[in-house]
């Protein structure tokens, strides 16, 4: 990102954020790859990294919004309302994604539901990620955040030795 200085200066680059790349444990090589985005401009680098990723290896790529819980509920009402505020949360942050997921082809999306005390701006829960990267056959999770706890979920891929 770069930032304009009115006083004749040169701009004042600012770093960017690097991309976590995670493979998930107790999986085979050739699976699919998950990015999962939070709704910060971080979300960018991530997406790209991922497209091209899957593009390279034509691995199937799903795109998973974080998405904070409000807990658990038993009425019907509220829990249709929580499910129609997931899906909207998500239809906005892949709406802004789109072009650099679709660098990959065709893409699914998936929520990411995350405790209610998770700040997804700042670390995503590993136990969560991992579980989503099982159900959608993900064996490579790129994240524009670090895993928190991701001991035995899943192991942090050093930037340069990418998959």
């Amino acid at each position: 990102m770069t930032t304009l200085r009115l006083d004749g200066q040169s701009p004042v680059t600012t770093p960017r954020p690097p991309v976590h790349v995670y493979t998930v444990s107790g999986t085979r090589p050739g699976g699919g790859i998950l990015v999962v985005l939070t709704g910060s401009r971080a979300d960018q680098d991530a997406a790209a990294h991922a497209g091209r990723l899957a593009a390279r290896t034509g691995a199937p790529l799903t795109a998973a919004v974080a998405v904070r819980s409000t807990g658990y509920g038993t009425s019907a009402l509220l829990h249709h309302a929580r499910a129609r505020r997931f899906a909207h949360r998500t239809d906005t942050v892949l709406a802004t994604r789109t072009d650099d997921l679709a660098e990959a082809g065709p893409y699914r999306s998936a929520t990411l539901v995350l405790p209610a005390g998770a700040n997804p701006y700042l670390s995503l829960p590993a136990g969560a990620v991992h579980r989503l990267a099982r159900r959608t056959g993900a064996t490579t999770v790129v994240a524009p955040v670090p895993a928190h706890n991701a001991a035995g979920h899943l192991v942090h891929v050093h930037p340069g030795a990418g998959p």
